[in-house]
């Protein structure tokens, strides 16, 4: 197992789920408005540049930058990437037409990233990372790496997305099933310097598996990398908005 201090989350998926911060679940009737909330934080001609899991990442994004802006290194997260923008670009030219400028310039694999550091004016490191179906533990070993290699950073931003490809069902042969666009945004630094896994709390009685336990006033979040290599954003993100309901 390895533990990172939870700082925020910020977690909105399309079947209206959500998190807008630690302790403040997001309900199937605010979905609407709380979309509104994350595209409000993203200026007009650059929300135009994104589609909607990309709105929904650089929106939680820059909601956490916003509450942390000593935020160290950016870490963006997909196994998609901009593929529908991708996908769309290619039908273009088979079909032999023009392909326009902005989509050409927006559908690099870390696109998202850059808007979000255009619009916190963020200058640190930013690093874009997919691995198929352990993309998110890809993501995880990237942070925990980027915590322990040097004691500068402090804290990171882990901001993990997906597109809903149904869309591109005549390009893929098999296309994966992600229940629609999702965004996840986590701030993490290291654990305590007095932490010690023995002094955790036990986790429920049903055995359900727990992400997250209280330890001496702040809460943690573990992960097993053998048991969760497959996990995804929008599982980690629904157990979180599971866990954290009442929390504060």
């Amino acid at each position: 197992m390895f533990y990172f201090q939870l700082d925020d989350v910020c977690y909105a998926a399309s079947r209206g789920t959500g998190l807008r911060e630690t302790g403040d679940p997001v309900s199937p009737e605010d979905y609407a408005a709380f979309q509104k909330e994350l595209a409000a934080g993203i200026p007009m001609m650059l929300r135009r540049r994104l589609l909607p899991a990309g709105r929904l990442a650089v929106g939680a994004g820059v909601r956490l930058l916003t509450r942390f802006p000593d935020m160290a290194r950016i870490i963006f997260v997909s196994r998609t990437g901009e593929s529908v923008r991708c996908f769309r670009l290619l039908q273009e030219i088979l079909a032999g037409n023009g392909i326009s400028p902005m989509e050409f310039a927006s559908c690099v694999h870390n696109g998202n990233a850059g808007v979000l550091s255009i619009i916190r004016k963020y200058q640190g490191e930013v690093t874009a990372v997919a691995g198929a179906e352990s993309t998110l533990m890809a993501g995880l070993t990237e942070a925990r790496a980027a915590l322990g290699a040097r004691p500068e950073v402090n804290r990171v931003l882990l901001a993990v997305s997906e597109e809903n490809l149904e869309c591109c069902r005549e390009v893929l042969t098999e296309v994966p099933d992600f229940g629609g666009d999702y965004a996840l945004a986590l701030a993490l630094s290291r654990c305590p310097e007095e932490f010690r896994e023995e002094d955790l709390p036990a986790g429920r009685e049903s055995g359900e598996r727990l992400f997250t336990r209280r330890l001496h006033g702040v809460t943690l979040i573990g992960f097993c990398e053998e048991r969760d290599r497959c996990l995804s954003g929008r599982d980690l993100g629904d157990a979180l908005a599971r866990e954290l309901k009442d929390r504060i």
